[in-house]
C-alpha cells in the first residue's frame, strides 16, 4: 500500500510542476531560479552559429537557448515559444542544459506555397 502511495505522490507532483508553467515575458523568466522550469515567448536572433545554442528576445529582453535541436530546428526571424529548465553556464543564463531538453513551437508560421 505505501508503495502504491508514494508512486501516487509523485505523480501528482510532477504532474502539478508542469502544471503550474505558465507563459512569462524573458525579462520575469530571467528572475527564476535556475532548475525551475520556464515557458517563453520570443523572436529568434541567433540560430546555430554557436553550435548548440541559440538566442531569443521579446520586448524585455534576450535569452539564451541550449539545444542542439533548437538551434538547428528554427531560422532567424521564427517567433517561438520555449519551455525548459532555467539555467547559467559561464555565469549566462539560458534556458535548457545539456542534461535536460527544452520544448519549442514556432508560432505564426506562415505556410509556404
Amino acid at each position: 500500500m505505501k508503495k502504491y502511495l508514494l508512486i501516487f505522490a509523485i505523480i501528482l507532483l510532477y504532474d502539478s510542476s508542469k502544471a503550474q508553467t505558465t507563459t512569462s515575458t524573458i525579462a520575469e523568466a530571467r528572475k527564476v531560479t535556475t532548475g525551475k522550469v520556464v515557458s517563453v515567448a520570443g523572436r529568434v536572433t541567433a540560430t546555430n552559429q554557436f553550435g548548440s545554442t541559440a538566442f531569443i528576445q521579446d520586448g524585455t529582453a534576450g535569452i539564451a537557448v541550449f539545444s542542439n535541436t533548437f538551434a538547428n530546428g528554427i531560422a532567424i526571424g521564427d517567433s517561438v515559444m520555449v519551455s525548459g529548465l532555467m539555467s547559467a553556464f559561464n555565469a549566462q543564463l539560458q534556458i535548457g542544459s545539456g542534461a535536460s531538453p527544452i520544448d519549442f513551437t514556432k508560432i505564426n508560421v506562415p505556410n509556404k506555397p
